[in-house]
């Protein structure tokens, strides 16, 4: 049988505060009452109890009933006791209200600072060498910490791949440090988390290479040092300090682009998109082309929206991105530059309504080899020059506003 809990539903807003007030109402009752854990499950409705309700039920010999968290059509919740027999009612009954209270009250308070640690830093080889941060900084209430130690790894994706065997690259993780807000550390972590996407896109922007998150946030007072690599010893060479490397400095324009990202969304789309063009330039070249064409279109429609076509009374269609895409480029390139870029503006249309792959997509794995007198394949050529002009032309446009 189920047991009222309250006359009213309980005045929460459960979209925003119904996971918080859960979370509250467990710390409470772990405090009162022994018990091992707990657990949560969804009850569709049955002929019994023709009704759909969330049930939440503690590991103890003291607390042995369950809390029903029943929706309402109105959107509210309505919180029930379930208990066996009637004589349970008295014991059972009042922990849940009473914590179900005093958790609603806790709802009002601030939130805790949680500090955390993450690792971030470049993939993959260089014709420079390794990435190293030689000197560190601040940007976003974080601190980037300068490279200490090498870590090597296997190349993933690789080019050519085998089972019984794979080629390896070094790279120098980067420690960053910060403090997130949050009921708990699940929640605030997705703040850190977010802080640190945009902080590797900001490092890849300033860098010119891909920036990743390395190892993910987690709540501890001191950092755990990055290991030497990800297998052992058995796996790799030991580091011998005599890797080709390129020495970074943290970008003295940081907070003000971090300012400018937080103050104009569209810089901040731009910036993510010419970020994970990026990352996908090695497996789908393709689609990284679309990400950069996206962050010059993104940042373009800041000046220039598009307009509706005036074909007819009737038409729909909003027109004038490939405009703005030029425009967009004059910023940062000579109109000759500009007209050739946007002559290869179909690569995007065609990716983007047809699936086109234009690149060496369909084709991996081949071996290559030396050419004299027969013509590369159009997917080489797409790949090192198409790609990385557009890759090239989105950075500049992105530093023009945020550097």
């Amino acid at each position: 049988m189920f047991v009222d809990l309250f006359e009213s539903p309980l005045d929460v807003d459960w979209s925003t505060e119904g996971d918080e007030l859960i979370h509250h109402m467990w710390l409470i009752l772990h405090e009162r009452i022994p018990m091992t854990g707990h657990s949560y499950l969804q009850h569709p409705p049955t002929e019994s109890e023709p009704y759909f309700y969330f049930g939440y039920r503690p590991a103890s010999d003291v607390l042995i009933s369950e809390l029903a968290l029943v929706p309402q059509r109105d959107g509210k919740i309505r919180a029930f006791v379930g208990v066996t027999n009637p004589d349970q009612i008295p014991s059972q009954v009042q922990p849940w209200a009473e914590a179900l209270i005093e958790a609603t009250g806790r709802l009002s308070a601030g939130h805790p600072n949680h500090h955390w640690f993450a690792i971030v830093g470049p993939i993959g080889d260089r014709a420079r060498g390794a990435q190293v941060l030689t000197s560190g900084g601040s940007v976003g209430g974080m601190t980037v910490h300068p490279a200490t130690s090498v870590y090597l790894d296997a190349k993933d994706p690789s080019p050519f791949p085998r089972l019984s065997g794979f080629t390896y690259h070094v790279s120098f993780p980067v420690v960053v440090e910060g403090w997130s807000r949050g009921y708990d550390w699940s929640t605030a972590s997705e703040s850190a988390a977010a802080d640190l996407t945009r902080l590797c896109a900001l490092l890849s922007l300033a860098f010119g290479a891909c920036w990743r998150l390395r190892d993910a946030p987690d709540e501890r007072d001191e950092p755990i040092p990055a290991p030497r690599s990800r297998f052992g010893s058995e796996v790799f060479p030991e580091v011998d300090g005599n890797w080709a490397h390129e020495e970074v400095s943290f970008p003295d324009w940081a907070d003000k682009a971090w300012d400018a990202l937080l103050c104009q969304p569209p810089l901040g789309i731009a910036l993510h998109a010419y970020h994970q063009g990026l990352d996908m330039m090695e497996a789908f070249p393709s689609y990284a082309l679309l990400a950069f064409v996206g962050a010059i279109e993104g940042i373009g429609a800041m000046s220039e929206p598009l307009r509706r076509c005036d074909c007819c009374p009737n038409c729909s269609i909003n027109i004038g991105s490939s405009r703005r895409f030029r425009r967009a480029l004059r910023l940062v390139l000579s109109r000759k530059g500009a007209d050739e870029l946007s002559d290869v503006y179909d690569y995007r249309s065609r990716t983007a309504h047809e699936g086109r792959l234009h690149g060496d997509e369909l084709s991996r794995g081949t071996s290559g080899g030396a050419r004299v007198f027969t013509p590369w394949p159009a997917s080489d050529t797409f790949r090192h020059q198409t790609v990385w002009k557009m890759r090239d032309a989105a950075g500049k446009l992105l530093l023009h506003y945020l550097a």
